[in-house]
Parts: C-alpha cells; structure tokens; sequence
C-alpha cells in the first residue's frame, strides 16, 4: 500500500504528507476528521499548533526510517485505542491524597522528624560497611574486564577502569561524608533536645516545689480560719448551761409548761438571797426545751419527770452567776457542746480510757479553756467514790470546723499537755 493510500485510508488527502492525517489531519473515525481534542484550525485543548508544523515534523520523522516506524505505530495507537475517561471524583481523590501527606508532614513536631530520621538513616560506618563491598566488588569487576581484553588494550583499558574506579570511589566517600555530617548534626540536635528536655525536667519539679509550697500554705490558711470559726462556736457555747434532772411532775409535750415549770422548779431550790440575781438573769436568758416530751425515770426510788433543758445566756459573767446560784440549789449544770465537736469530744474521752482511765468508776469533765491565748479542750477526772478532786488529764487544741481538714493535721487527738 503506497503512502498516499495511507493517507487516503486514514482521513487525508492524496499527497499528504502522513503526519498530516494522523496528528494534524483528521481521522474518520473522529466523526468530523479531527482526533478528539482537536478543532478545525488545527488547535488543541491549551496547544496551538499550525497544520505545517505538523507536516515538517512528519516529514522529519519519515527521513529516519525506525522514525517513521515509530511514528506510524504511534499513530496508528492513537487512532484506534479508546480515549478511557476519568473516573468521576478520581481528580479530586488525588488532591485530597496529597493534601493529607502535607498536613502530616506539617503536623509533624521537630521531636517526631527527629525520630523518623533516627530511624530511616544510616550512619558513617553503616555506609562504610557498605562502599566497601561495592569497591571490593568493583576492583573485582575491572580486574575481570581488564584480563579479557586484548594485551595491546590492557594498559588503555587499565588506566580508563582506575580513572573510573578513582571516580566512583570520590562518589561514595563524598556520599559517606555526608552521612557523617548528617549524624553529627543528628547528635547534635538530640543533645540540645536531651539538655532541653533535662531544663524542662527541672523546671516541672520546680513548678511542682511551688505548686506544693503553695498548696500548703493554702491548707494551713484555710485550717486557721476553719479553727477560729470552731473557736467561735465553742465561746458561744460557754455563754449556755444544760439541765438533765428538773422534775416537771408530769409527762407532758407543752413547751410553754415545761419552760414556766423548770424556770419556777429552779427558782424554788435556790437560796434567798440568789432569787432576786436569779430573776434578772432569767429575765435576759433564753430557755431551749431539748426534747420532745418529758420522760419518766427513777431517782433514788422517786419517779420524776424530765427533759434536757439549755439555758442560753447574754453573756460569760451571766452564764458563770447562774451556775453558782443553781449548783448552790442542788442541780450541777453541763456543758453544751457544739454539734460539730462532739466527735472530737468523743475521741478525746476514748484517749483516755485507753489510758487506763474507767469511766464507770470516775467522772468525766470536759470542758473549754484558754490557755496561752488559744482555745482548748481540757479534761478532767474524778473518782466517784470518796471526796477526791478533779484531776487534769490532758489539753486539746479545738480542730477544724471543716472534718475534711482533720486529715492534714498529724495526731489531732494526741495531747498538747498532758496532766
């Protein structure tokens, strides 16, 4: 088949050059004889080509024979393999791929890159190591090509194989001097990360040095403030007394009765010439019933009727006359402690009957005090045979309002003095 049959078969007129039906003329199977992506002046999607241009390089290729072969089979593999289109959204997978590999590039922090290289470099002698091989082998590989050539060739062909084997060994010990600076830089960068790491260090425990120092002076602060509150508490209940044993007479739940009864039952026991103090004091102190009824009991074979009655009085000289005019008419008032002290008060009294103190055979009196100008808790004993006297067994200081703040201070129920 002649070039311009060709030409003819595949779109182009008789004459033609070949190229020019096949890139720059037009194909018949491309409907208008032009391959797809082509219009009629011969441009292309983004490419503005001239028909000419076309012609001279065909013409080029076709003074090459294997040139033209070439161009005839590439032509001839344009025109006939389908034009495969992309896949919808495969652009854009692409994008999103590469854009991902960037961020994690980025997001790396200089730690993270520096363990990565730690991990994928070699070093100096690795690389050493291995250049020798490669020049054990290379020495090998000349020697071999060196014996198989003619003796009038040797001395050339040695002098050419050393040239070449004094270049590649520049090349790999070039190769190997990067690699040893790279880990000396490497070393460097992970001692200044060591010596970062180690002022970090010290300054974490110099933090946490402060941090603590801080929390306890917080503690202590807050342990001062909660005892004073407790303190508060304990000198408002020195201004109030608490009965046990008025005999109301009867069983009854009238709180305005039980109220009038004991403060008359009281006045009754008291000497003449306490009744008019008594009078005043009452007058300017506040009477709270403690149960809700009066209860029957015994009392050296007499029933009576009774409840525990507090007597909350204005102020400390108040409190101190009327409990010398009622101990003087027979009845001996109790301390009322807070509600919030009497676990303290509870575990200063087993304190002491684990010293060997019975209860059963001794009284018990605790009782406020002040002693350097600080509240305590003081406790005394007495036996309840014969007229001994009350005896100290040990000073407390007042805890915490708080209860969470009893665990930071050490042996709470040990004693500051002891009697």
């Amino acid at each position: 088949m002649s070039r311009a049959s060709q030409g003819s078969r595949h779109g182009g007129a008789e004459g033609d050059p070949p190229g020019a039906s096949g890139r720059g003329g037009g194909g018949a199977i491309r409907g208008k004889g032009y391959p797809k992506g082509y219009n009629s002046s011969g441009r292309g999607r983004g490419v503005s080509r001239k028909p000419d241009d076309l012609s001279s390089n065909a013409s080029e290729a076709m003074d090459d024979g294997a040139g033209s072969v070439f161009a005839r089979e590439d032509r001839e593999m344009m025109e006939t393999t389908p034009v495969r289109p992309i896949p919808p959204g495969a652009q854009e997978s692409v994008m999103l791929d590469r854009e991902r590999a960037k961020r994690t590039v980025e997001d790396r922090s200089p730690d993270q890159e520096l363990l990565r290289n730690t991990r994928l470099r070699l070093n100096e002698f690795d690389a050493g190591h291995i250049f020798e091989a490669v020049e054990t082998r290379l020495v090998k590989s000349i020697e071999e090509v060196v014996a198989s050539v003619p003796d009038q060739l040797k001395e050339a062909m040695g002098a050419s194989m050393e040239a070449l084997k004094r270049a590649i060994t520049g090349i790999m010990n070039g190769l190997s001097e990067g690699v040893k600076q790279e880990r000396l830089a490497r070393d460097a960068m992970e001692m200044r990360l060591e010596d970062k790491i180690v002022r970090m260090d010290e300054k974490v425990q110099e933090m946490v040095s402060v941090t603590d120092s801080l929390t306890k002076t917080r503690i202590k602060t807050r342990t001062r403030e909660s005892i004073k509150e407790m303190e508060s508490k304990v000198r408002e209940a020195q201004c109030a007394l608490k009965l046990l044993d008025v005999d109301i007479e009867r069983v009854t739940d009238d709180r305005r009765e039980i109220v009038r009864k004991t403060i008359v039952k009281v006045r009754s026991f008291c000497l003449e010439e306490d009744q008019r103090l008594y009078d005043v004091i009452m007058r300017r102190t506040r009477v709270v019933i403690m149960g809700k009824t009066t209860s029957r009991r015994l009392r050296d074979r007499d029933e009576e009727f009774s409840v525990p009655t507090l007597f909350q009085c204005r102020d400390r000289r108040d409190t101190e006359d009327l409990e010398a005019i009622m101990r003087s008419a027979g009845y001996f008032p109790s301390f009322h402690w807070p509600r919030e002290m009497m676990e303290f008060v509870n575990g200063v009294r087993n304190v002491v009957r684990s010293g060997g103190v019975d209860e059963r055979a001794n009284f018990f009196r605790v009782r406020p005090e002040v002693r350097d100008g600080s509240m305590m808790v003081k406790l005394e004993v007495k036996p309840k045979e014969g007229l001994g006297r009350f005896t100290l067994k040990g000073l407390w200081p007042i805890p915490p309002l708080n209860r969470v703040l009893w665990d930071d201070i050490q042996d709470i129920f040990e004693p500051k003095i002891r009697g």
